[in-house]
């Protein structure tokens, strides 16, 4: 059971404070994909909360303890540690752990999605382009194998 201190919306707008200023490689705000991800979860569900939170430890640097500090709830925070991509952790590694934790899991086969809409990479630089759509189909492929009985 998660009784998370902030409701869905006062997560959204912390989240989106905390990614405010950044881009996604086409220029366009971040929080947009964020908010992508998340749209694919009932607001009131912890994969919701996850997709919400899914980059913040890796592009804000934000920490266990700042989650829990704002009242999140274990399982989101460990599905948050699962789903986050460590500095110069081989793929392979990082899918497992993705693969291992059923709220990361669920979340990543969105953001991965999200990160292949040709409405997305439509704007990017072809070579760009090509190497995003190479890593997330690898990602995806890892990923649905390690899960095929479960889904």
């Amino acid at each position: 059971m998660c009784t998370a201190k902030l409701n869905p919306v006062e997560l959204r707008d912390i989240v989106f404070q905390w990614h405010a200023t950044q881009e996604d490689k086409a220029g366009n705000p971040y929080i947009g994909h964020l908010q992508r991800v998340a749209n694919n979860f009932p607001e009131d569900s912890l994969e919701y909360r996850v997709a919400l939170l899914h980059d913040s430890m890796e592009d804000q640097n934000i920490t266990r303890e700042m989650l829990e500090s704002i009242g999140e709830c274990n399982s989101v925070i460990e599905a948050v540690i699962a789903i986050t991509h460590l500095p110069g952790e081989p793929n392979l590694v990082y899918w497992d752990r993705v693969s291992s934790n059923s709220l990361a899991c669920k979340v990543k086969l969105f953001d991965i999605l999200d990160n292949l809409d040709p409405d997305r990479l439509y704007y990017l630089p072809d070579d760009r382009r090509w190497r995003m759509m190479k890593k997330y189909n690898k990602a995806l492929k890892f990923i649905l194998s390690r899960k095929k009985d479960q889904l």
